[in-house]
């Protein structure tokens, strides 16, 4: 035989065998069989009532969002007939056409390859043994939460100052608590929520709508990992004089998505498949304190030049949710000085609102990974407080502070929230543009702390005052309310940074009170001028002073 002939057999061999190795090293495992079509399906576009809620259909009816044949189930002669082939199925995705599987034998997923309705398959994570758990009790499913008429001024208690800086204490006072929004929680799990004081309010007003375990199937939400507990103190506690969060009268869906025993791409996967079900059970809004880059095998990691919104699983699916009507929050992560450094994945999605932190003095967190995308998009988007957040200890009940954008997240996700509440005919964009409008930062936005801080009841007026519109691209001022009863705000725009003054004078020209020297951001600023509720009924000219001009305008009290 020809020893160059010999030889290349052998090198053939070889290669062979390595790649068999390596493939086989996969199995027994967990893998994404994606297919071409949803051919012959039993569901139709027409009749969505089959596999969405009504509420899920009004939510899409209202934003004028099509049913399409991506919304359709899976094809279920699809699923079934992997299972000749040794396949069991698990969860399957609608957005993504895909099912997720364990397979044992690399042989039998060859001949699967071959069927002429699979598209692809993607290995997702190895087997691990599930312990299955006692579900808890299931509460009812109607959101009735008695707390339509809450107090003209809560005790917020350690809260106060971190719901302050995103100017929500006013929309609260106008009894904006978040009734009627319903807020779908991805997290690793929820341990001890049924059981705090914090909560109690949530199971007696039936405001927790179901609880769903995608990443432990036939497990106990509460019995998982606490760090969606921690999440859950900063939108829906309430505990007055002690911790109230920033959408205690929402209803909310906790979601298991997070599997806390490894880090592999299934978990994204699992996301997609919670957001799927927020989506089918008609959530507003879709809030996740995870993100992912790296995995504990890192042949399946993530890169920086991914960051674009398009191809991470995770990142595809939050997008696609946005596009159904649901607005979506993600933390930015906490990477900024590790070598990942960035924002992570699913935070880099076009229309996710992606949250960093700052801490209770509104300096940027050091630790808030930073933006931009790939394609040099701003992210994050806004930032609140995620250093030194005050939270309840579901070990002990008592007040803690923790650090991350886990937990600016969710305040954030819980204030918009508020703000649908109180504009319900607002379109998701709407919403997204008036808080970034809103935002600190809005003229000059960073990779650190993006469109900046968030004012929120500055967001409802952008929402609700047709003259704001003129101030978008120059100086000048508006009145809010006007006509007004006590409490007045001012809302200008400023090009850059610089102290402002304010006069107000009665008709006959008597200075009734002024405000000087007042720190004002380029972009719109809110100001509230609390001698404005001593003067007496009547008229009055505002008149307001931007360095070298004046811009004057009427008030009725």
């Amino acid at each position: 035989m020809n020893p160059f002939f010999s030889k290349s057999i052998l090198v053939i061999l070889l290669l062979i065998s390595s790649f068999s190795s390596i493939a086989q090293s996969h199995y027994p495992g967990m893998f994404l069989i994606s297919f071409t079509d949803k051919n012959q399906s039993p569901y139709s576009i027409s009749k969505p009532e089959q596999f969405l809620s009504s509420r899920a259909i009004e939510r899409r009816s209202k934003a004028n969002i099509d049913i399409l044949e991506q919304d359709l189930p899976v094809n279920t002669f699809y699923i079934d007939s992997l299972k000749h082939f040794g396949a069991a199925p698990s969860f399957s995705s609608r957005w993504l056409n895909a099912v997720l599987i364990r397979m044992d034998d690399s042989l039998k997923m060859q001949e699967i390859l071959s069927l002429s309705f699979v598209d692809s398959m993607q290995y997702m994570a190895p087997v691990k043994s599930i312990k299955r758990k006692k579900k808890s009790k299931s509460h009812q499913k109607h959101v009735s939460t008695g707390m339509e008429e809450p107090q003209e001024l809560i005790d917020y208690g350690a809260s106060e100052e971190q719901l302050k800086l995103i100017g929500l204490l006013q929309l609260h006072q106008m009894h904006y608590l978040g009734e009627g929004i319903q807020i779908a929680v991805l997290d690793n799990g929820f341990r001890g929520v049924e059981k705090m004081d914090a909560f109690e309010h949530l199971y007696s007003n039936a405001q927790i709508l179901g609880t769903k375990d995608i990443a432990n199937p036939g497990g106990d939400v509460y019995k998982a990992g606490s760090h969606g507990t921690y999440v859950m103190t900063t939108m829906a506690a309430y505990e007055e004089a002690k911790l109230v969060g920033s959408a205690p009268a929402a209803a909310y869906w906790l979601i298991h998505t997070e599997d806390n025993s490894y880090e592999y791409p299934i978990e994204e996967f699992n996301w997609t498949v919670g957001a799927e079900f927020a989506d089918s059970a008609g959530a507003d809004i879709i809030t996740s304190s995870l993100i992912y880059s790296t995995f504990d095998d890192p042949s399946l990691n993530h890169n920086h030049s991914q960051l674009d919104g398009k191809t991470a699983i995770i990142s595809r699916a939050a997008q696609t949710a946005t596009e159904k009507g649901i607005l979506v929050f993600n933390s930015a992560g906490n990477d900024a000085a590790k070598p990942w450094h960035k924002i992570a994945f699913p935070a880099d999605a076009k229309d996710v609102m992606t949250i960093g932190a700052v801490d209770m003095q509104g300096n940027y967190a050091k630790f808030s990974s930073v933006g931009y995308t790939t394609d040099n998009r701003i992210k994050p988007d806004v930032v609140a407080v995620g250093k030194g957040t005050l939270s309840i200890s579901p070990n002990t009940g008592e007040l803690v502070a923790i650090n991350g954008t886990s937990f600016s997240n969710p305040t954030i996700a819980g204030a918009t929230a508020i703000l649908l509440q109180a504009n319900p005919d607002a379109s998701t964009e709407e919403i997204r543009q008036a808080i970034r409008q809103s935002a600190s930062q809005n003229s000059h936005p960073d990779s650190l702390m993006g469109y900046g801080i968030p004012n929120f009841y500055l967001a409802h007026i952008l929402l609700n005052n047709k003259d704001i519109s003129k101030l978008k691209e120059q100086e000048g001022f508006t009145l809010m309310p006007n006509p007004y009863v006590s409490d007045l705000f001012i809302v200008y725009n400023v090009i850059d940074t610089q102290e402002v003054q304010i006069q107000v004078f009665d008709i006959s020209g008597k200075l009734m009170f002024e405000e000087t020297n007042i720190n004002s951001l380029p972009g719109m600023n809110l100001y509230k001028l609390d001698k404005a509720s001593s003067l007496s009924q009547g008229m009055y000219l505002v008149v307001l002073h931007i360095g070298n001009e004046k811009y004057t305008r009427k008030l009725i009290k």
